[in-house]
């Protein structure tokens, strides 16, 4: 489940841009043999806007999505009872969606360990670099991760 916390919507100097910051929750029910739990990842949806031309139809349309994970916590359903994540486990994946990663491979999902967040390889910074290049009708380059691989 997603929860929208809240928008903001920022202008730059280009009239035609316009940039999205949406904070949401993503919170995912597990069940485990010795306690039921919810893991509660805050992160940051980010919309690189355009304004439409009439003949497109008029009005804004986002033309790309990023998404950052920002921190994530467990909460025991009862209040009580939550699981044990030992150091080492909850290491395998980044700060920022940790405990949901963990939580998730224990059920034998695949955790994409290279998701940004603040805290990785500097893409926060290149994130909002990114952001003001395109508030200034600037050429971005939103596909590093693409390229990595």
């Amino acid at each position: 489940m997603h929860r929208e916390c809240g928008t903001l919507a920022e202008l730059g100097s280009s009239p035609d841009r316009a940039i999205g910051k949406m904070k949401a929750t993503i919170t995912h029910r597990f069940t485990f043999p010795e306690s039921q739990f919810d893991v509660d990842c805050d992160c940051r949806f980010i919309f690189f806007c355009e304004r439409q031309t009439p003949e497109q139809g008029g009005g804004w349309k986002a033309k790309y999505v990023k998404l950052f994970y920002e921190k994530d916590k467990v909460v025991p359903v009862d209040g009580h009872t939550a699981p044990r994540f030992e150091p080492a486990e909850l290491a395998k994946y980044p700060q920022g969606y940790c405990y949901l990663g963990a939580a998730q491979a224990r059920l034998g999902y695949d955790i994409d360990i290279s998701l940004p967040t603040p805290f990785n390889s500097g893409l926060w910074d290149r994130m909002y670099g990114e952001m003001e290049k395109w508030l200034d009708g600037k050429e971005t380059d939103l596909f590093w991760e693409e390229k990595k691989n």
